[in-house]
């Protein structure tokens, strides 16, 4: 695929921001975008969250015509601050050929494919979390989580691939810190495929203010992907508030350099 966002230097651009278009976000879109240039950034996505099932408790709050409104207000000709118009979808395999339709409908700058569900289990939902990981031990529920986010890289739909272990953030309170060493050769068919499809991958920096204190995924898997030939790393923080956005960015590309920190 070939999104319509410009070449920004990793870290220069917040490529994960949910604003009040997303069901679980109340922040206005003029405070993300203060909030972006505060920071110093170079420019934004607005990736608004869109859920296709009907059981989803995202289903059906994605209002196009609120969201063009918006940008309508916020782009202005030749302004050196740029803000993008993209989504955040939730893959599921039954719904692809209505994704990929929704996606080519909407010309969007920036398509995130990111995992939520693993068959009817929405893992960010309580009373379905406490279901599934008391149910498995850390090898089958990361596992079968990992699983899903390989469909999603096969199914060539997204421009970026988002929180690649986001499965970490629910389970930490199950199994403890993730045991990569489990999942490593999951996770390189993963980085591969991403590399291959010539798709984005994401530092998703959220993960610092959560329970697994790393981001998704963490750093090593990111030097990984680097070392495999993968250059389309981006970070985006994954903010439902002003004060999240560009979160820790610095920190993470001075870390990803540094060769002492392996975490």
């Amino acid at each position: 695929m070939d999104p319509a966002i410009p070449a920004f230097t990793p870290g220069e651009a917040d490529t994960h921001v949910h604003t009040r278009h997303s069901c679980d976000s109340e922040m206005d879109p003029a405070a993300a975008l203060q909030a972006a240039r505060a920071r110093g950034l170079r420019a934004l996505v607005l990736a608004e969250h869109v859920d296709f099932d009907p059981a989803d408790q995202g289903y059906g709050y994605y209002d196009a015509e609120a969201v063009k409104k918006t940008f309508a207000e916020f782009r202005i000709p030749n302004s050196e601050f740029r803000i993008f118009r993209g989504v955040e979808i939730t893959y599921q395999p039954q719904y692809q050929d209505a994704i990929r339709e929704f996606v080519r409908a909407g010309r969007f700058d920036w398509v995130i494919g990111s995992v939520h569900l693993v068959g009817p289990d929405d893992i960010s939902r309580p009373e379905q979390r406490e279901r599934y990981f008391t149910a498995r031990d850390q090898r089958r529920a990361y596992g079968d989580y990992l699983g899903e986010v390989e469909k999603l890289v096969a199914s060539g739909l997204f421009d970026c691939l988002g929180h690649l272990d986001l499965c970490k953030r629910y389970g930490h309170a199950y199994y403890g810190p993730m045991d990569r060493a489990l999942f490593a050769p999951q996770v390189t068919r993963i980085l591969r495929g991403v590399v291959e499809k010539g798709m984005y991958i994401e530092l998703n920096t959220s993960g610092l203010r959560q329970d697994p204190g790393e981001p998704y995924p963490s750093l090593g898997v990111v030097r990984e992907y680097l070392a495999l030939g993968g250059d389309r790393l981006v970070l985006g923080s994954d903010a439902h508030a002003p004060e999240h956005v560009g979160y820790a960015f610095p920190e993470m590309l001075a870390a990803i350099r540094s060769p002492w920190s392996s975490s």
